[in-house]
């Protein structure tokens, strides 16, 4: 209790926003009270839920977390299909839609952690919108099952290994959870058939915590179909699961994507494709690097 309460009034004492933070820590730690509370941000709404994503939205406003935000939403077109896999409470999706209300797009939401994917659903109807979702992991082995984190940092929860264990290991990057789920695995290729998409997919995200080739493998068919896919690499991420970026940039390759850097500054009210350093060297991936992979046979 001594030391939630000094993480308390540091946290305070550090912030910008000190009132703002202290009430984003009530409702942290107590959700019960503010089930039916929610704050506006960027013309959508969320929920003021147990969530480190909600939590730091409150607390720091509009600019944060707003990259990804802006860039996707530079990407997607009229009647465009989008999946967002990792979608924890689904502020993507929705702000896509609640900030491009001239155009119609097709959203796809996927959370494996459960208590997060309720958020998902109740941000979702908060803002009373038709974004199809599912509670499961994305994987290479459809219908299997894998262990998944549940911890405070809820936006850094991943697939549970047990190389995860061993806390001394300075090479990975990893969270502390007190909880943990088993969690039903589908492949890319299932949920397409499962949400009945029928057209080319324009974009997937996908923000797995380093699970991301496990995710890209199990959509061999479905990636043939999709125009573009935004990613991370990190290799502290990606040790957790022991592959390397050479296998991850040579299965996309080999299905005629080619990948590029997004920078950290990049100007996404401006943004052209053309304008992004196509990735032809041995990359260095000491921080973590945010990713644009291009279909070229379709774009």
């Amino acid at each position: 209790m001594f030391e939630k309460i000094l993480n308390l009034l540091n946290g305070i004492k550090n912030s910008n926003n000190p009132f703002k933070y202290f009430v984003s820590r009530l409702f942290v730690n107590f959700p019960n009270f503010f089930r039916k509370f929610y704050f506006n941000r960027k013309n959508y709404k969320l929920h003021m839920s147990p969530s480190a994503i909600a939590a730091g939205m409150f607390v720091e406003g509009e600019k944060h977390l707003n990259f990804d935000e802006d860039l996707l939403k530079s990407l997607i077109r009229h009647n465009d299909y989008f999946i967002d896999v990792g979608a924890n409470i689904g502020h993507i999706p929705i702000s896509l839609i609640k900030n491009l209300p001239s155009i119609n797009i097709n959203c796809f939401a996927i959370e494996a952690n459960p208590n997060t994917f309720k958020i998902l659903n109740d941000n979702i109807r908060l803002n009373k919108l038709n974004i199809k979702s599912i509670n499961c992991a994305v994987g290479h082995v459809d219908n299997s099952t894998v262990k998944f984190q549940d911890s405070v940092s809820d936006d850094c929860n991943s697939v549970i290994t047990d190389k995860m264990l061993n806390t001394d290991n300075k090479n990975l990057y990893v969270v502390e959870h007190k909880n943990e789920f088993i969690v039903e695995v589908k492949t890319l290729d299932s949920l397409v058939d499962h949400f009945s998409i029928p057209n080319n997919i324009r974009l997937i995200k996908i923000d797995t915590e380093g699970y991301e080739f496990f995710v890209l493998k199990g959509g061999k068919n479905i990636l043939q179909k999709t125009e573009m896919i935004y990613f991370e690499y990190w290799e502290k991420l990606t040790n957790k699961y022991d592959y390397k970026y050479k296998e991850i940039f040579f299965f996309l390759r080999n299905l005629n994507f080619e990948i590029y850097e997004i920078p950290e500054h990049l100007d996404t009210k401006n943004f052209d494709i053309d304008s992004l350093k196509l990735i032809t060297e041995t990359p260095s991936f000491n921080e973590n690097q945010n990713l644009l992979a291009i279909n070229k046979r379709l774009l």
